[in-house]
């Protein structure tokens, strides 16, 4: 699905591998799922801020729409949506 997506959205996706795993490595490297969610949040906006402004539109939709946020993060980590599932 990565592949389909406009290169800017990819950009942030990508950023937001490097940034997750960089989060694993030094704050919690087995976090709970629930933990992990909060993880991908904060790296998708992180991502998506450190690219201000051309991504000034998606770093926007991801604070506001939990929807968008949580269809982003579905592409970082298949284990989101099915702990969303779950809630």
């Amino acid at each position: 699905m990565l592949t389909i997506q406009i290169p800017l959205i990819c950009t942030i996706i990508q950023d937001s591998f490097e940034d997750l795993r960089a989060t694993l490595l030094f704050e919690n490297a087995f976090p709970d799922p629930n933990l992990t969610i909060l993880f991908l949040r904060k790296t998708l906006i992180g991502a998506a801020r450190s690219r201000l402004p051309d991504t000034v539109n998606v770093y926007n939709r991801l604070l506001l729409d939990d929807k968008y946020r949580d269809k982003l993060s579905h592409l970082v980590s298949d284990l989101t949506l099915k702990t969303l599932k779950n809630m």
